[in-house]
């Protein structure tokens, strides 16, 4: 008993040390939508409900195709695989890869060391193939990319050799690059925001950019625009966004705004951003910084999925009401208009 209290009592200390929640830590109200994503052709959005069900729905009707349930004992999903077809869970022996189809476990990943409590952080690359995951050693020392097919660590990244030695480091995101070989982290240290680009299979640091001072929390993912030269940073609940130039090595900050989704359009030409405080998607030019609005009410949305492609976006409802559970916004990624209404189902 002394020793379970023990360990909560760590697990707390961390999360307020670093502005991250563990994954025993206590649990907020359940979204009518959960790990939303779009199939590999777009034709379905497949996400989890609040009975535990896997739902597949129709973006053409809005038709409810499946709904498969969970039915595993001490299994928590926390993301979906970006091609739609799997789940991930965390359970106290590892990562559960679930097939979205049929519920069932495919397989079970072993935990990297000093990373089970942290697994909630971790980031896809673009295919699924990679995860990374953030590891503790008592303080942030880096990130583990492991292989979802085998579970194998094949790379680590160790962030305390880019700083003084004992200096904290916190970390602020991270993000897959289309290329394969570059990723991205965000990194807050001695009071600073840094930006570094890093090559994952020469296993060096291959830029460093310095971004404003300003309270970005933890952003679990980093988007880079699919040529790779600009990187978007959405800190959602600090209401602030941050758009690098991986080349000129500038920094475009859009502040006081709430966005439940930001992105790149599917063209590259754009940024795309949702106000859920002031009922309106913004679609910023980004060689011009032309703006272009159009309204739509967004107050009940709280976050965004992007499909694979890029051309879609589906903005999910904040709350779940049993009554009324909400509904789905499908747009057009690369106009900012709205295409149609999806029910919860």
């Amino acid at each position: 008993m002394m020793k379970n209290i023990q360990y909560a009592s760590l697990f707390l200390l961390l999360s307020l040390l670093f502005g991250m929640q563990p994954l025993f830590s206590e649990r907020v109200p359940v979204p009518a939508a959960r790990f939303a994503v779009f199939s590999k052709n777009n034709d379905q959005i497949i996400y989890l409900n609040t009975k535990n069900q896997i739902v597949k729905i129709s973006t053409r009707t809005g038709q409810l195709l499946k709904k498969v349930p969970l039915n595993h004992y001490n299994v928590h999903p926390f993301a979906a695989t970006p091609d739609g077809f799997k789940l991930l869970a965390y359970s106290p022996v590892g990562i559960e890869v679930i097939h979205n189809g049929t519920g069932k476990i495919l397989r079970t990943l072993p935990y990297p060391p000093s990373a089970k409590e942290w697994i909630i952080h971790s980031v896809q690359n673009h295919s699924g193939v990679l995860l990374a995951i953030p590891f503790y050693k008592l303080f942030f020392k880096g990130y583990y990319l492991i292989h979802t097919g085998s579970g194998k660590r094949l790379h680590t990244i160790d962030i305390t050799k880019f700083y003084p030695k004992g200096q904290r480091i916190d970390p602020e995101g991270f993000g897959f690059s289309q290329d394969r070989h570059t990723v991205a982290f965000a990194i807050r240290s001695n009071g600073k925001n840094t930006l570094h680009l890093y090559d994952i299979f020469k296993n060096i640091e291959t830029a460093r950019i310095k971004l404003p001072n300003v309270a970005l929390g933890y952003n679990d993912k980093l988007k880079f625009s699919k040529n790779g030269k600009k990187i978007l940073i959405n800190a959602q609940y600090n209401k602030a966004c941050l758009l690098v130039d991986t080349e000129s090595k500038t920094v475009t900050l859009y502040p006081s705004e709430q966005y439940s989704f930001a992105g790149f359009t599917g063209n590259d030409q754009n940024l795309i951003l949702t106000h859920t405080d002031k009922n309106k998607i913004s679609l910023i030019n980004l060689q011009s910084g032309k703006t272009t609005f159009s309204k739509l009410d967004l107050k009940h949305t709280f976050s965004g999925v992007q499909s694979a492609d890029r051309s879609l976006i589906a903005l999910a409802p904040r709350d779940f009401n049993p009554e009324t559970p909400g509904h789905f916004l499908l747009i057009d990624a690369n106009t900012g208009k709205l295409i149609r209404q999806l029910n919860i189902k």
